[in-house]
This record gives C-alpha cells, sequence and structure tokens, in this order.
C-alpha cells in the first residue's frame, strides 16, 4: 500500500505550478449625481456685526420716463432716479447780541422833599422856622460811572400858605457798588419864596413874593430795587437867601440869609 503512496507524492512534487487566470477588465464607473443646491443662509447672520457691515442696500430700480417728457433735472443718471434732493443750506444764524447790562445810574428821580427855612415872625426881627413840604424833580441828562449832571426842580408849600419854587443844577459824586450806590451831590438854585416883610413904621410884617437863590449839598444812598428802578434816601444842608424888607429903612430890601436843613425820599429809574 505504500508504494502507490509515494508515488503520488513524487508525481505532486515535480508536477508544473498552476498560474492564476488573468482578472477581468473592470467596469466603467457610473456618473456622479449632480450635487444638490446648497440650503439658503438662515436670517441668524443677521445678528453677526461683520456681516452686516459688508451688506450695502440696493439701489431702487431705475424710473422709465416716456420719450417725450424731459428728463427731470438732477436725474439725468438712472442711478440716481427715486433719490430726494439734497435739502438746501441753511442760512447762518445771526449772532445774538449781547444782552445789556443794567444800569448803574439814575436817569431821573421824583422825591418828596421838606426843608426848613427862618422867616421875621413879628416887627421886633425875631425868627420863626416854617417847613416847606413839596415835590422834586431831579432830570440827569450826563451821566458817568463816577459822576452825573443834572437838572433839579422843586415846589413846596408850608402850613401857613407860603410856596416857593426853586430851579437849579446838580452835580454828583457817585460810589457804585452791586445794590447800593453813595453819593455826595452838589447843586445851586434860584427861584421865588413868599416871606413876611418887614415895615419900617411899626407896622406888622406883610407876607410877599421874594427872589430866593442859594446852594446846598445832599449826601444819600441810591438803593437798587430792580435792573432799572431805584429807590434814593438823601439828607441836606442848604443856604438860603432870599430879598425882603427888614424895617430898617423904608422899604428898602435887603438879602435874608439862612440856612436850611432838608430830607429827601424818592424814587428813581
Amino acid at each position: 500500500m505504500l508504494r502507490p503512496v509515494a508515488a503520488a507524492l513524487v508525481l505532486l512534487a515535480f508536477a508544473p505550478t498552476a498560474r492564476a487566470a488573468p482578472a477581468a477588465p473592470a467596469a466603467p464607473a457610473a456618473p456622479a449625481a449632480p450635487a444638490a443646491p446648497a440650503a439658503p443662509v438662515a436670517d441668524d447672520d443677521d445678528d453677526d456685526p461683520s456681516v452686516a457691515r459688508q451688506r450695502r442696500p440696493a439701489l431702487p430700480p431705475p424710473v422709465a420716463l416716456p420719450d417725450d417728457e424731459p428728463m427731470p433735472p438732477g436725474e439725468d443718471d438712472p442711478g440716481l432716479a427715486g433719490l430726494s434732493p439734497a435739502p438746501p443750506p441753511r442760512r447762518p444764524r445771526r449772532p445774538r447780541r449781547p444782552r445789556r447790562p443794567p444800569r448803574t445810574d439814575v436817569a431821573a428821580r421824583i422825591s418828596y422833599q421838606t426843608l426848613a427855612v427862618d422867616e421875621f415872625a413879628d416887627a421886633t426881627r425875631a425868627l420863626t422856622t416854617t417847613r416847606f413840604h413839596g415835590l422834586g424833580v431831579d432830570i440827569y441828562p450826563a451821566t458817568d460811572p463816577r459822576m452825573r449832571f443834572g437838572l433839579g426842580l422843586y415846589v413846596g408849600r408850608e402850613a401857613g400858605g407860603d410856596v416857593a419854587g426853586t430851579v437849579g443844577f446838580l452835580l454828583g459824586f457817585l460810589v457804585h457798588g452791586k445794590r447800593a450806590t453813595p453819593f455826595f451831590e452838589l447843586g445851586v438854585h434860584t427861584g421865588a419864596m413868599r416871606r413876611a416883610f418887614l415895615h419900617a413904621d411899626g407896622a406888622p410884617p406883610s407876607d410877599s413874593l421874594a427872589i430866593t437863590w442859594g446852594g446846598g449839598v445832599d449826601v444819600g444812598v441810591d438803593v437798587r430795587i430792580k435792573d432799572t428802578r431805584v429807590v434814593t434816601v438823601a439828607l441836606g444842608f442848604k443856604l438860603v437867601r432870599y430879598l425882603a424888607t427888614t424895617g430898617a429903612e423904608m422899604d428898602a430890601l435887603e438879602a435874608v440869609k439862612d440856612t436850611a436843613l432838608s430830607f429827601k425820599l424818592g424814587f428813581g429809574f
């Protein structure tokens, strides 16, 4: 039995090796199907500031005009059709005038004034004091931060019925403050005053109108209550002269000298 097995092994050892059959050619590949269109981008990109900066608004479409109508001015370029024209330039505003500073002086004043003047009481040449109460008006056409020049008028009446009226010139010196302005004012005046005349024959004195003149000084303060309103308070000392008969000579006029104190309370603007 071993012989047939040995013979078979010998034949297998010396037999030619079998070759593999050539591979069949590969079939051609089928064409690829077209890719599906990409899905539209969601509106979430609006939240991205970089994407928002890259987007620009689209210009409106041009407006078609008939051939027989002329092109409106400013729309020769079809790309500008539909855009509103630029507004006209604004006129420059006029510069505002600087606010005028409040007045620091008084242009005019109306005041109550009282004046005490002596006169003869009887034939013995004794003097008695009579007080005039009246209205004064001061007008200052020329003013300066430290000085003012004006015209003063005064009309008064005393309890006994005598009257007085004067007109004069005023020259004031000022010291300006925020609300109060102290002043020192000089004045001269002339006018007429009803006074008692004495007679040489010893008859009782009689009242007559006499020429008067003199001068004086007022010291006071202007207190500003508004931009153009002033309250004035002042005290004055005046020299008064008037012509009257003194009884020394028959009907001879003499200059009677007297001093007077005055008070002024006024309202100015």
